[in-house]
């Protein structure tokens, strides 16, 4: 099969397309025949050597795609052979077929494209286990999501809503339209506002002191201003550190 495969770490001439063997899948692994892959931060990330795939003979990128079950493990028995799924794995979907364990897919919905469906398990899944798992996103509430635009944060958004929540995002000025169609009650240039200022502006008419939740996939210098923005018994959900891995904290 064809794939694209790492030959080091850099720029684009570091992608490589490749003949390599086909893989055969384990006991609860299926063999994906690949539709479509997505191309994600973490891909970027891990052609620069920054975020690292899993251990193997090829390093393929890819970290989420659609496809059809082509074959599969003798014990894994979930989905039959020829149901369309999507999924989310480790590195791999940059190529003609791929294997995962079935607990990493899942049947695609009716009405929704295969090659479309690519693009939902990895900002999909992420947003709504951020907001529902451990954020406990509950209707009525205000949350605020950071990187409105970005994948996770256009998810979030309309998750959110769906939810009869009230949602408030930061996003560069480009962004902050798309954001309002797709819902956001605020939409807060990062650029040019302090979104601590804008929120609690946004707040004020409610008789609220601070958001229910927070998602945030900044991190660095953000972190102790979301503390400025949160109610007293909210969440704050992080997910990325795009700003930074480090943060000072006025305890």
């Amino acid at each position: 099969m064809q794939a694209v495969v790492l030959e080091g770490y850099g720029e684009v001439d570091v992608l490589t397309i490749q003949e390599i063997p086909l893989p055969e899948p384990g006991p609860t692994e299926v063999r994906v025949k690949v539709a479509a892959t997505a191309l994600n931060r973490a891909d970027l990330l891990q052609r620069r050597g920054l975020y690292p795939g899993p251990e193997a003979e090829y390093e393929i990128p890819g970290i989420e795609f659609s496809g059809i079950i082509e074959s599969s493990g003798e014990a894994a028995n979930r989905y039959p052979i020829g149901t369309k799924v999507m999924g989310i794995v480790s590195g791999g979907g940059y190529a003609e077929y791929l294997v995962a364990d079935e607990r990493q897919i899942i049947p695609i919905p009716e009405g929704i494209a295969v090659v479309e469906a690519a693009s939902i398990p990895e900002v999909w899944i992420t947003a709504f286990d951020a907001l529902m798992d451990k954020g406990n996103l509950k209707t009525g509430h205000k949350c605020l999501i950071h990187a409105g635009g970005s994948g996770v944060g256009t998810a979030g958004i309309q998750i959110a809503k769906e939810l009869g929540a009230q949602v408030a995002v930061t996003a560069s000025a480009s962004k902050l339209e798309t954001c309002k169609q797709l819902g956001a009650d605020l939409a807060v240039d990062y650029h040019a506002q302090d979104f601590v200022d804008e929120v609690k502006k946004w707040l004020e008419s409610t008789g609220k002191i601070g958001v229910d939740m927070i998602l945030d996939v900044v991190g660095g210098d953000y972190l102790e201003r979301n503390f400025r923005c949160i109610a007293s018994q909210g969440t704050i959900v992080q997910v990325g550190a795009m700003g930074g891995g480090k943060a000072n904290i006025n305890l």
